[in-house]
């Protein structure tokens, strides 16, 4: 955790947030993140990643439906109706807490699924984020973790008011299961690929992609109104992504840095790239998942093509760390790619 008596930091994100740790609505103290004013501390939610948009369309319908489940049910599952990535459940997420905070006096508290031990991400948030003291035993018997993940939930601070717990990008049902709160004020939302899961368990929110003039509302947002509007060639750009949010940003980003660029020649710089990759994997299934996956695929291609060789140096060793690295990384960061490197955050 920041301590207090260090520089302040300026936060850089894709919401084009510029708000510092004092006095700004939003704000970061280590690797914990804050929705409030710098004097009360009511919603913590750490872990939460940077990965907000500003230019978010559709989904209303499943955050209405996500909030009438959580507000009268205690577990929600937010699964893609496909099951690939890419069709925006964390980003969902993301704006269900952005939009709905204020319900949940108690805090929101935010799990990483794949790849993470829950039960010490829960252990760790206890003493770090709500200065409990976890003990290791009661009286002579000594507590196994399940034991002590259970008095977290029990001895949550605040005592009172609903808190929103999010497990995002969960890989088995029965391994969160035996972690999550079963007391009544905490609401679990689940981010998966996973489909048909127990309907005892949770309440299933299917996602599926963007309706297409959605999807050609999200570009224009992106890229430009004039640029776009309802040209064949966006309705073409649109098709080949599969409608998938993920790409759609992908490609918005891209052709918003190079403004002379036509979505038709967008179109067949993806196109060509796919054809790259099919020439090494030639066996991909050809279903339209298949497809939205290599146009997928072929926008973070060029993408990357358009970082300089410094950021391409150090966005692998990034990626060993959590979406907000500390800043005390940068220094190893440098160490690693033998030069100095200008933070972002």
């Amino acid at each position: 955790m920041v301590e207090p008596q260090q520089p302040k930091r300026e936060i850089n994100t894709q919401r084009d947030y510029r708000e510092t740790q004092v006095g700004g609505g939003v704000y970061v103290e280590g690797d914990a993140y804050f929705q409030g004013t710098s004097q009360s501390h009511s919603t913590p939610a750490r872990g939460v990643p940077f990965r907000g948009v500003a230019n978010f369309v559709g989904r209303e319908k499943e955050l209405e439906r996500l909030q009438e489940v959580l507000q009268n049910n205690s577990r929600a599952a937010i699964s893609a109706v496909s099951g690939m990535g890419g069709v925006g459940k964390t980003e969902l997420a993301l704006q269900y807490l952005e939009r709905h905070k204020q319900d949940y006096p108690g805090g929101v508290c935010w799990l990483t699924g794949r790849g993470g031990n829950l039960a010490e991400q829960v252990l760790q948030f206890a003493a770090l984020q709500l200065g409990l003291e976890v003990p290791q035993k009661i009286g002579e018997r000594l507590l196994g973790i399940p034991e002590q993940v259970r008095w977290c939930w029990n001895h949550w601070q605040p005592p009172e008011g609903l808190v929103l717990l999010v497990v995002d990008d969960v890989t088995s049902v029965r391994d969160c299961r035996e972690v999550l709160p079963t007391e009544e004020r905490f609401r679990v939302l689940i981010t998966t690929r996973l489909r048909q899961l127990d309907p005892r368990f949770v309440v299933e929110i299917s996602l599926d992609v963007l309706e297409r003039e959605e999807s050609i509302a999200l570009l224009a947002d992106l890229a430009g109104e004039e640029r776009v509007g309802q040209s064949e060639a966006a309705d073409r750009l649109c098709e080949w992504l599969g409608d998938l949010p993920l790409g759609l940003q992908l490609v918005g980003g891209y052709l918003a840095q190079d403004p002379d660029l036509s979505l038709g020649e967008m179109l067949e710089r993806l196109y060509q790239k796919s054809l790259d990759e099919e020439a090494v994997e030639p066996d991909e299934e050809q279903s339209l998942g298949g497809q939205a996956q290599r146009g997928l695929r072929a926008a973070f291609e060029l993408s990357w093509e358009e970082l300089d060789e410094q950021a391409q140096r150090v966005a692998p060793v990034l990626s060993l760390f959590a979406p907000k690295p500390n800043v005390w990384i940068w220094d190893w960061v440098e160490s690693a790619v033998g030069e100095e490197v200008i933070p972002f955050c």
